[in-house]
């Protein structure tokens, strides 16, 4: 592997995170290129580690190159636009009042209900390891309701975040049991993530709350003002790095019977980084991944043009449509162009079980040239959606977050499989049904914070 590429992308990708926090303060958490910036240096960090050290494979390290260039490139068009439209958004707290506090405790206990039902389902397992093993079959037999359960998730946790944040700075005394139902959504996903063997849900709920924090506060509030809010989110994120790495631990000892050499590698030559070996052991098998998936996944003879990256949107059914005698007909299998992002874990490749990235799909579409430019077009349109959000003073439908979500959890999630090339209305459905909901049993008030209280 080429170091200066490494070394490059690693300031390309600091710069972007120091540049993202110097404009957007703790608006910050609602920016797509922060997330990318953050995550992607602990990838580019653990895989400089690891292969200097030899402990990971390097068959085709020109690959490994080019995933690096690919990341280094959308750090800088991140850093490029990080203040573009930044004058023309609200300075002032943006109020979310797509729910009331009423509808928000009902939906939250449902979801926390499907997470313990899919949980004893499941024979209540604690081993991460064998559940992981069994995701995919787990998956395939989850109840319809469960799923459409768990896509509540994401407006709930914004909703909540947004809440708390508000309860903090405020200093509004607050009854324990608000406490605990504002508290739900995270705690489903943590169980969700036991449950599946992973730390996706989890992870991505966290950051989901993040969302909402960010914007129930002004763009210029003092950070010493907010020195609480902010000690309990770097606690949480400790938390979560802990988290994220017992669950490479007990997954690592599942299968081997004893810890990765990359982690023990890790934790006895950095001790005091030893939290983080998780989250750097989730970002660099991507690495791995993408560098057998671009020789055994991708025909440049045979580009897409739009099909693989993008299939999400015309890859998808009507809700039920299986319960109504449709099957699972979508455009995309109709037109002949139907794209599974996960065809290659097939139990039989080397590392088929590694994510390769979104960077696969946008290769097999347009080459390795043509890659550069659609991922500007990508990242503007993320960007675009970022400033978009904040440029209203109240939002009153969770419908709103919509393609900005869409377009944040596709770089967000960027280590994975490429979020709109699967189905783009599984996002949308949780977001409906709360909208729904909260128009048939919740009356449509003026935004009052602290309503919820009452």
């Amino acid at each position: 592997m080429n170091n200066i590429i490494g070394i490059t992308t690693l300031i390309i990708l600091t710069l972007l995170v120091i540049r993202q926090i110097k404009v957007w303060k703790l608006r910050v958490f609602l920016s797509p290129g922060f997330y990318f910036g953050f995550l992607w240096i602990l990838g580019v960090v653990g895989i400089i580690i690891f292969t200097k050290a030899e402990l990971i494979p390097l068959e085709s390290p020109e690959n490994m190159d080019e995933l690096m260039s690919f990341i280094g490139f959308t750090g800088l068009c991140f850093l490029i636009l990080t203040k573009k439209g930044y004058s023309t958004v609200s300075k002032e707290p943006i109020s979310i009042n797509f729910t009331s506090w009423k509808i928000y405790g009902v939906l939250s206990c449902i979801l926390i209900l499907a997470a313990v039902a899919e949980f004893m389902r499941l024979g209540g397992n604690l081993n991460m390891g064998l559940a992981r093993e069994m995701m995919h079959d787990n998956i395939v037999n989850r109840p319809n309701w469960i799923n459409y359960a768990i896509t509540l998730a994401p407006p709930l946790s914004i909703w909540a975040g947004y809440k708390a944040m508000l309860l903090m700075v405020e200093k509004v005394r607050t009854p324990i049991t608000s406490v605990i139902l504002l508290l739900l959504p995270l705690l489903a996903n943590l169980i969700i993530s036991i449950t599946m063997g992973g730390r996706v849900n989890f992870v991505y709920c966290f950051a989901y709350y993040l969302i909402g924090a960010a914007l129930s506060l002004p763009i210029r509030r003092s950070l010493k003002a907010l020195k609480k809010p902010l000690i309990i989110i770097a606690c949480g994120a400790v938390a979560l790095s802990a988290f994220i790495s017992g669950v490479a631990s007990q997954r690592a000892e599942h299968y081997d019977d004893m810890l990765s050499d990359k982690q023990v590698y890790f934790n006895e030559n950095y001790k005091a980084l030893e939290f983080l070996y998780g989250p750097i052991e989730y970002m660099t098998v991507t690495f791995i991944g993408y560098q057998y998936r671009r020789d055994d996944a991708v025909d440049l003879n045979k580009l897409g043009y739009g099909r693989y990256a993008l299939n999400g949107f015309i890859n998808w059914t009507l809700p039920f449509s299986g319960q109504i005698g449709l099957g699972d007909a979508s455009i995309a299998k109709g037109l002949g162009i139907y794209y599974d992002n996960q065809e290659t874990y097939d139990f039989k490749r080397i590392a088929y079980n590694c994510t390769h990235s979104c960077y696969i799909p946008i290769v097999k579409d347009f080459g390795p040239i043509g890659a550069y430019p659609f991922i500007f077009f990508m990242v503007y349109i993320a960007h675009s959606l970022f400033i978009g959000i904040q440029r209203k003073r109240t939002i009153w439908y969770s419908t709103r977050f919509y393609l900005f979500l869409l377009f944040w959890e596709y770089w967000v999630k960027s280590n994975y499989y490429g979020t709109l090339s699967s189905s783009v209305l599984i996002s949308l459905y949780g977001l409906v049904i709360l909208d729904l909901a909260n128009y048939f049993f919740s009356p449509r008030k003026k935004p009052n914070h602290f309503n919820f209280l009452r």
